[in-house]
């Protein structure tokens, strides 16, 4: 049995190799003949040289090959620039060339088929770059908001100053920031805070907990799924990394889902969010915007833009 494994291995390993050169081969002549590139090895391309911390990496590549340079991550040819002109150059002046996204499928499910802001460029993207750039991060709506920062950092505030007089422990300042950011991007979004300085007896090992839960729920996911890289991998990579971000996918889709529910039907006490302290909150935007466009401003689209905010903390 062990020998019949063995023959397989054998004629399987060159037939994998033949396809993959067969398909980079015109790649690295219309690129690798015009970037500089260290030496790659077959199949793996660069990964082997990609070493943590990253950017110390990145950083002796480039003082070896220049302030752009082209590394190859499996199937996929990757751009990597180190100099602010270059960098201008790219995203300025040549911006809708390098405004696409690769489809990874190991993000298809978390960025609900590719339609949130960092899908592939086309209409769709160019519609919700205008919401942002209007309903988000407009200077009119910077300003609608800096009544929320301020009362958010008087919470705080008030109550790391109550906190001195009882002879509370050291304060946690990271944990801290964390709550604040949290409770402004949660009141812009659907106008409620989610942890509660003014009350009196806040649990903080509890606030923490909390926190702790949905840093894991919103974090950015460091994991590299090979088979995004590598397709003939993926069956490997579908049960551990992938399935890992589907879990979190899924945890984080019914939170949002609940907070989408509960602005819907406000008087429904058992999923209800507490009326905005704000005039007109993103989500209010969204939904109205629905209504208008329901075949373009779908539930995961909104959850999608929803999902964003969280992640830049």
């Amino acid at each position: 049995m062990d020998s019949l494994l063995y023959l397989y291995l054998l004629v399987l390993i060159p037939i994998v190799f033949i396809i993959y050169q067969l398909l980079t081969s015109q790649n690295k002549i219309e690129l690798e003949n015009q970037l500089p590139s260290p030496p790659a090895l077959p199949i793996i391309g660069h990964f082997h040289l990609l070493k943590l911390p990253l950017y110390k990496t990145l950083n002796n590549l480039s003082s070896n090959y220049g302030p752009i340079f082209l590394l190859r991550l499996g199937l996929r040819p990757t751009l990597v620039l180190s100099s602010c002109s270059v960098i201008q150059e790219c995203f300025t002046k040549n911006d809708i060339i390098f405004a696409n996204r690769p489809l990874l499928p190991s993000r298809k499910i978390s960025t609900y088929n590719f339609t949130t802001l960092g899908g592939q460029y086309g209409n769709h993207w160019r519609n919700l770059r205008r919401f942002s750039a209007l309903e988000i991060f407009s200077a009119n709506r910077l300003q609608m908001s800096s009544n929320v920062r301020a009362e958010e950092l008087r919470f705080v505030v008030k109550y790391l100053f109550k906190s001195s007089f009882k002879g509370a422990p050291k304060v946690d300042v990271k944990a801290f920031l964390y709550m604040l950011d949290f409770n402004i991007m949660m009141k812009m979004i659907v106008g409620e805070r989610w942890f509660h300085f003014e009350e009196e007896e806040m649990d903080m090992d509890m606030s923490k907990a909390k926190l702790d839960e949905f840093m894991k729920m919103f974090s950015p996911p460091m994991m590299a799924a090979l088979g995004d890289y590598l397709p003939f991998l993926r069956w490997l990579t579908y049960f551990g990394v992938e399935k890992k971000m589907l879990k979190v996918h899924r945890k984080r889709d019914a939170f949002l889902q609940t907070l989408l529910d509960a602005y819907r039907n406000p008087n429904d006490q058992s999923t209800s969010v507490p009326n905005s302290e704000i005039n007109q909150t993103i989500l209010d935007v969204m939904l109205k915007l629905q209504e208008s466009e329901p075949e373009f401003y779908t539930d995961d689209v909104i959850k999608g833009i929803m999902q964003v905010f969280p992640t830049t903390l």
